[in-house]
């Protein structure tokens, strides 16, 4: 088996992730703070830069372990983080590849933002990115480092980046037919959006 515990990332002077991977883990996807490994068809992992980081994302996983939205944790340890790994594409793939804004697909947008109230989300803005699209069509949201510390009550990134690919319009009729009480608190705190 690779040794996982071998892979470091560290933030260059432009805030840029520098990636030592002396593994043969294929490197699925990197943001701001850290980098995510295929470890195989069931697991990835997740290297930090920051083991402060780290461990708020652990906490998240902690917090929310069971919850429909999150991929299962596994393992922990000072700059990682093992969880459930999503063989699917990002909501946003998924939507240009599909071509439109189905009812069933605003129906699982919909759970997951009165699952992240029931979770006591913080911050309920996902990007289109950390919304992953399993087999089944049921999603998992991932990092979820700020997801109790930084306040974004509404999806204003996801509401502009539905709509930059066009399909917020589809979006909100849904929401109104499914969840009208969602429809009028997004169109209260986001009016620049109807």
């Amino acid at each position: 088996m690779n040794d996982y515990k071998l892979i470091t990332v560290i933030q260059d002077s432009n805030k840029k992730l520098k990636i030592n991977n002396p593994t043969d883990l294929l490197l699925i996807g990197q943001g701001s703070q850290g980098a995510v490994f295929k470890i195989d068809d069931y697991k990835c992992i997740k290297v930090y830069e920051n083991e402060k980081i780290a461990e708020e994302e652990k906490q998240a996983y902690l917090r929310t372990t069971g919850s429909p939205i999150m991929p299962i944790l596994y393992e922990t340890g000072p700059k990682y983080i093992i969880i459930e790994y999503i063989n699917g594409p990002n909501l946003k793939h998924y939507l240009i590849k599909e071509g439109r804004m189905s009812k069933d697909m605003s129906q699982e947008l919909i759970k997951m933002f009165y699952e992240m109230e029931r979770l006591g989300f913080l911050r309920k803005d996902e990007s289109l990115r950390h919304i992953l699209i399993k087999a089944n069509k049921e999603i998992k949201v991932v990092d979820h480092v700020y997801a109790f510390r930084l306040k974004n009550p509404m999806p204003v990134k996801l509401f502009k980046q539905l709509n930059e690919i066009g399909m917020l319009n589809m979006f909100i009729e849904h929401v109104l037919n499914m969840a009208p009480d969602l429809y009028k608190a997004f169109k209260k705190e986001m009016p620049e959006f109807f």
